[in-house]
Protein backbone atom coordinates (compact mmCIF):
# COMPACT_ATOMS: atom_id res chain seq x y z
CA UNK A 1 0.00 0.00 0.00
CA UNK A 2 0.95 3.53 -0.87
CA UNK A 3 1.41 6.27 1.34
CA UNK A 4 -0.74 8.19 -1.22
CA UNK A 5 -3.33 5.08 -0.67
CA UNK A 6 -3.50 5.48 2.95
CA UNK A 7 -3.18 8.93 3.77
CA UNK A 8 -4.87 10.57 0.72
CA UNK A 9 -3.78 13.32 -1.60
CA UNK A 10 -1.71 15.91 0.59
CA UNK A 11 0.95 13.28 0.66
CA UNK A 12 3.99 14.11 -1.26
CA UNK A 13 7.22 11.81 -1.76
CA UNK A 14 10.51 13.77 -2.72
CA UNK A 15 13.93 12.35 -3.32
CA UNK A 16 17.39 14.01 -3.32
CA UNK A 17 19.22 10.56 -4.44
CA UNK A 18 23.11 11.58 -5.97
CA UNK A 19 24.34 14.91 -4.48
CA UNK A 20 23.74 17.98 -2.29
CA UNK A 21 21.73 20.67 -3.76
CA UNK A 22 23.31 23.80 -3.19
CA UNK A 23 20.29 26.34 -1.81
CA UNK A 24 21.78 29.14 -3.74
CA UNK A 25 20.84 28.10 -7.10
CA UNK A 26 18.39 25.65 -6.74
CA UNK A 27 14.19 25.91 -6.74
CA UNK A 28 14.17 22.82 -4.72
CA UNK A 29 16.30 24.65 -1.78
CA UNK A 30 14.13 27.65 -2.19
CA UNK A 31 10.55 26.16 -2.04
CA UNK A 32 11.77 23.95 1.23
CA UNK A 33 14.46 25.77 3.02
CA UNK A 34 12.10 27.29 5.46
CA UNK A 35 10.26 24.15 6.20
CA UNK A 36 13.56 22.27 6.49
CA UNK A 37 14.27 24.63 9.58
CA UNK A 38 11.16 23.52 11.61
CA UNK A 39 13.12 20.06 11.27
CA UNK A 40 16.39 21.25 12.36
CA UNK A 41 18.00 20.05 9.18
CA UNK A 42 20.45 21.92 7.01
CA UNK A 43 19.32 24.34 4.56
CA UNK A 44 22.06 25.04 2.32
CA UNK A 45 23.39 23.05 0.97
CA UNK A 46 20.41 20.25 0.88
CA UNK A 47 20.86 16.72 1.90
CA UNK A 48 20.75 13.71 -0.01
CA UNK A 49 17.93 11.86 0.76
CA UNK A 50 13.52 11.39 0.86
CA UNK A 51 11.53 14.22 1.77
CA UNK A 52 7.45 13.80 3.05
CA UNK A 53 5.49 16.43 2.33
CA UNK A 54 1.72 16.97 3.63
CA UNK A 55 0.73 19.90 0.98
CA UNK A 56 3.18 22.61 1.69
CA UNK A 57 4.53 21.56 4.94
CA UNK A 58 7.43 19.06 5.39
CA UNK A 59 6.50 16.28 7.73
CA UNK A 60 10.25 14.77 7.62
CA UNK A 61 13.16 12.84 6.01
CA UNK A 62 15.34 9.93 5.58
CA UNK A 63 19.10 9.95 4.37
CA UNK A 64 18.87 7.54 1.68
CA UNK A 65 21.85 5.41 2.95
CA UNK A 66 20.18 2.14 4.84
CA UNK A 67 20.82 1.99 8.35
CA UNK A 68 23.36 -0.97 9.38
CA UNK A 69 20.94 -3.69 10.32
CA UNK A 70 19.31 -3.11 7.01
CA UNK A 71 22.97 -4.05 4.99
CA UNK A 72 22.31 -7.72 5.36
CA UNK A 73 22.83 -10.64 3.00
CA UNK A 74 19.88 -10.36 0.99
CA UNK A 75 20.76 -6.52 -0.01
CA UNK A 76 24.17 -7.62 -0.82
CA UNK A 77 23.04 -10.50 -2.95
CA UNK A 78 20.69 -8.15 -4.68
CA UNK A 79 23.23 -5.81 -5.39
CA UNK A 80 25.36 -8.51 -6.76
CA UNK A 81 22.65 -9.81 -9.03
CA UNK A 82 21.61 -6.66 -10.30
CA UNK A 83 25.63 -5.81 -11.07
CA UNK A 84 25.60 -9.24 -13.24
CA UNK A 85 22.91 -8.82 -14.94
CA UNK A 86 23.55 -5.39 -16.35
CA UNK A 87 26.88 -6.49 -17.45
CA UNK A 88 25.46 -9.28 -19.08
CA UNK A 89 22.86 -7.22 -21.11
CA UNK A 90 25.35 -4.65 -22.30
CA UNK A 91 28.11 -3.58 -20.12
CA UNK A 92 29.40 -2.49 -16.60
CA UNK A 93 27.84 1.00 -16.80
CA UNK A 94 24.42 -0.56 -17.35
CA UNK A 95 25.46 -3.44 -14.12
CA UNK A 96 26.07 -0.38 -12.10
CA UNK A 97 23.08 1.34 -13.01
CA UNK A 98 20.67 -1.89 -12.20
CA UNK A 99 22.77 -2.38 -8.79
CA UNK A 100 22.57 1.58 -7.89
CA UNK A 101 18.84 1.12 -8.70
CA UNK A 102 18.44 -1.40 -6.62
CA UNK A 103 19.75 0.33 -3.83
CA UNK A 104 17.50 3.01 -4.42
CA UNK A 105 14.43 0.40 -4.00
CA UNK A 106 15.73 -0.70 -0.76
CA UNK A 107 16.93 2.65 0.35
CA UNK A 108 13.42 4.08 -0.58
CA UNK A 109 11.46 0.97 1.13
CA UNK A 110 13.10 1.91 4.81
CA UNK A 111 11.92 5.27 4.09
CA UNK A 112 8.71 4.27 3.09
CA UNK A 113 8.20 2.35 6.15
CA UNK A 114 9.87 5.05 7.94
CA UNK A 115 7.68 7.68 6.85
CA UNK A 116 4.36 5.46 7.54
CA UNK A 117 5.27 4.88 11.22
CA UNK A 118 5.56 8.69 11.33
CA UNK A 119 1.95 9.22 10.09
CA UNK A 120 0.61 6.55 12.00
CA UNK A 121 2.52 8.16 15.22
CA UNK A 122 1.04 11.40 14.25
CA UNK A 123 -2.58 10.09 13.83
CA UNK A 124 -2.46 8.20 17.17
CA UNK A 125 -1.19 11.61 18.91
CA UNK A 126 -3.82 13.28 17.05
CA UNK A 127 -6.94 10.49 18.42
CA UNK A 128 -4.67 10.66 21.76
CA UNK A 129 -5.11 14.25 22.63
CA UNK A 130 -8.67 13.96 21.04
CA UNK A 131 -9.64 11.38 23.59
CA UNK A 132 -7.91 13.54 26.54
CA UNK A 133 -10.01 16.42 25.29
CA UNK A 134 -13.38 14.40 25.88
CA UNK A 135 -12.04 12.92 28.90
CA UNK A 136 -11.73 16.56 30.09
CA UNK A 137 -15.04 17.55 28.64
CA UNK A 138 -16.69 14.51 30.62
CA UNK A 139 -15.11 15.82 33.53
CA UNK A 140 -16.09 18.96 33.31
CA UNK A 141 -19.93 17.74 32.78
CA UNK A 142 -19.71 15.98 36.08
CA UNK A 143 -18.86 18.39 37.82
CA UNK A 144 -21.31 20.98 36.16
CA UNK A 145 -24.10 18.02 37.34
CA UNK A 146 -22.93 17.51 40.58
CA UNK A 147 -22.66 21.38 41.48
CA UNK A 148 -26.32 21.59 40.03
CA UNK A 149 -27.59 18.47 42.29
CA UNK A 150 -25.85 19.89 45.49
CA UNK A 151 -27.83 23.29 44.88
CA UNK A 152 -30.81 21.89 44.29
CA UNK A 153 -30.25 19.44 47.14
CA UNK A 154 -29.84 22.80 49.29
CA UNK A 155 -33.12 24.26 48.14
CA UNK A 156 -34.69 21.29 48.92
CA UNK A 157 -32.68 21.37 52.41
CA UNK A 158 -32.02 17.48 52.55
CA UNK A 159 -28.42 16.78 53.12
CA UNK A 160 -25.57 15.80 50.53
CA UNK A 161 -26.37 11.72 51.55
CA UNK A 162 -30.01 11.87 52.39
CA UNK A 163 -31.74 8.42 50.47
CA UNK A 164 -34.42 9.08 47.81
CA UNK A 165 -37.67 9.07 49.75
CA UNK A 166 -36.05 11.53 51.82
CA UNK A 167 -35.57 13.71 48.73
CA UNK A 168 -39.16 12.91 47.30
CA UNK A 169 -40.72 14.05 50.95
CA UNK A 170 -38.40 17.44 50.96
CA UNK A 171 -39.62 18.07 47.13
CA UNK A 172 -43.04 17.41 47.95
CA UNK A 173 -43.20 19.55 51.19
CA UNK A 174 -41.87 22.25 48.94
CA UNK A 175 -44.82 22.37 46.35
CA UNK A 176 -47.17 22.57 48.89
CA UNK A 177 -44.69 25.58 50.72
CA UNK A 178 -44.74 27.64 47.27
CA UNK A 179 -48.00 25.88 45.49
CA UNK A 180 -50.52 29.13 45.31
CA UNK A 181 -53.76 27.11 46.07
CA UNK A 182 -51.67 24.83 48.86
CA UNK A 183 -50.01 28.12 50.24
CA UNK A 184 -50.18 27.95 54.38
CA UNK A 185 -50.34 31.71 54.84
CA UNK A 186 -53.51 33.41 53.09
CA UNK A 187 -53.43 36.60 51.60
CA UNK A 188 -55.55 39.66 51.96
CA UNK A 189 -57.27 39.13 49.00
CA UNK A 190 -57.87 35.75 49.30
CA UNK A 191 -59.57 36.42 53.09
CA UNK A 192 -61.81 39.70 51.44
CA UNK A 193 -62.92 37.13 48.62
CA UNK A 194 -63.55 34.16 51.43
CA UNK A 195 -65.92 36.18 53.39
CA UNK A 196 -67.49 37.82 50.45
CA UNK A 197 -68.52 34.38 49.44
CA UNK A 198 -69.82 33.94 53.00
CA UNK A 199 -72.26 37.06 52.56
Amino acid sequence: MSLYAKFGQSIRFASVLRRKISGADSKFSVKIGPQLLDLSLPTDPLLPGYYLFEGTRLLGWHPCALEDEKRDLGLGVSLLAGFLTGVGDSSVLSGLSVAFSTYQKFSSFQAFTYFQALLNEQKQNSTHSRDRNHAHTRQSQREILHDKVMRAREALGVSANASLSDIKRAYRTKVKEIHPDGAVSESEEATRTKSMQDL
